[in-house]
């Protein structure tokens, strides 16, 4: 059929090759964000904080699956264009690493910045900016404690009204799930004065994780009537905004 001189046949190659120039610009702009989560995995978090000049506060912790989740729902959301490269950063920004399962059409290394009110994603060697900057989940800000691999046991104090005892934890499964427990915290820093006076503490555990005199890894977890704080190692204080009651 001719339709003023121009044919169905080569009408119809036109409309797909410009289809394919205009799918073409779209990934070139913003990369295309795959569908829903996998069943399980994990991301691994690098924070990095710029403080004074070149030095950096470096923080790394994990999340699990559903946690994982969140994150690459709230990626997911992010609406992308291409930007220029080199560009300076100077707040904050997060490597995250997710194993067994897919965020970015099989990209599984990202990089999150904020600056000056301005967000950016980093992902196969190309940045782009947010076009629609979004509050970061909090899943993705908060901190969390992992316990290293070598300690298999675990001494215990618990101090729970006014009723004190001091028990081991010896079974892999026991030590693994309060190391999973203290993993699963998400952790917002605070100050010393949470330990201040007139605070009143109803449950108090201290779990020191020990594979030899030497080798020894403290938290301290406790109740109180200013909120649920975690003390790590007798150095860093952080209030718990998931608390639960430690699995022992």
């Amino acid at each position: 059929m001719i339709l003023g001189g121009f044919s169905v046949k080569k009408a119809i190659i036109v409309l797909t090759v410009i289809l394919c120039i205009l799918t073409f610009s779209a990934c070139e702009s913003a990369p295309k964000m795959n569908g829903g989560p996998e069943v399980n995995g994990s991301v691994r978090i690098a924070r990095n904080a710029k403080r004074y000049g070149c030095e950096v506060e470096f923080n790394e912790y994990f999340r699990p699956a559903p946690e994982a989740h969140k994150i690459k729902a709230w990626l997911g959301g992010l609406e992308l264009q291409k930007t220029e490269y080199p560009r300076e950063f100077d707040d904050i920004s997060y490597d995250l690493e997710f194993k067994q399962m897919s965020v970015l059409d099989d990209i599984t290394e990202v990089s999150v910045y904020t600056c000056d009110g301005e967000q950016f994603v980093w992902f196969n060697k190309e940045l782009y900016s947010v076009k629609n900057p979004r509050a970061l989940p909090p899943e993705l800000t908060l901190e969390s404690i992992r316990i290293p691999e070598d300690f298999k046991t675990v001494e215990i104090y618990r101090d729970v009204n006014d009723k004190t005892e001091r028990f081991s934890l010896s079974s892999v499964e026991e030590v693994e799930n309060l190391k999973a427990w203290i993993g699963n915290l998400l952790l917002k820093s605070a100050g010393p004065e949470t330990c201040g006076t007139g605070v009143y503490v109803s449950e108090y555990y201290s779990f020191e994780f020990a594979d030899s005199p030497d080798n020894k890894w403290t938290v301290a977890y406790r109740v109180s009537n200013n909120g649920y704080t975690l003390i790590f190692n007798n150095r860093s204080w952080y209030s718990v905004q998931n608390p639960s009651t430690p699995p022992i």
